[in-house]
């Protein structure tokens, strides 16, 4: 699609709206690296996270376009919430810390994985919860404090359901299958 401004007064008034629009905090002016998200040398580049690509050329005129970012972006917040499994992370922080505006990062989850990131989260978490019975290394309470849970009921609750049974029933399971296989 193509948009034509008289003035690049105008091209900056349609920026601002879509960063509002986006939840974007930031727009930049001047010229940056190569490497950078927004380069002016006659024209004005600017791919957001959402991996859409806006540009002004010398014309005064306005491209859109959809890039392929989505999935990078979404392997960079699954690394993210790897490396936070132990703590108590909330959508804000995430937003936060990986510069994404929280519609955006809510949608990327119901897009990429067809649930919310939180539940997303849970999920990942109550896996290593499961690891961790399956080695016996700590016991119920330990486990739900290293993987950030202020309450070990909240925990119980989180995992039964995921699982479908509680840690015990869990840990019982695993030591009957563990049993059988040894008979």
């Amino acid at each position: 699609m193509r948009l034509r401004f008289k003035s690049a007064l105008g091209f900056i008034f349609l920026l601002i709206a879509i960063c509002a629009f986006l939840g974007v905090g930031y727009i930049f002016y001047g010229k940056i690296s190569n490497d950078s998200d927004i380069v002016v040398d006659g024209k004005i580049t600017i791919n957001y996270l959402t991996g859409k690509k806006f540009e002004l050329n010398g014309n005064n005129e306005v491209s859109f376009s959809v890039t392929n970012n989505d999935t990078e972006t979404f392997n960079k917040i699954i690394d993210y919430l790897n490396r936070h499994i132990t703590s108590h992370v909330t959508i804000d922080l995430i937003c936060k810390d990986n510069l994404i505006g929280r519609s955006q990062l809510q949608k990327l989850f119901k897009e990429q994985c067809n649930r919310g990131i939180i539940e997303y989260f849970s999920i990942l978490k109550i896996e290593v919860a499961k690891e961790l019975i399956r080695t016996n290394h700590m016991n119920f309470t330990q486990i739900s404090a290293h993987l950030g849970y202020t309450s070990i009921h909240y925990f119980s609750r989180q995992f039964k359901k995921i699982v479908g049974m509680t840690p015990s029933e869990y840990a019982s399971s695993v030591k009957a299958i563990a049993e059988g296989n040894t008979n």
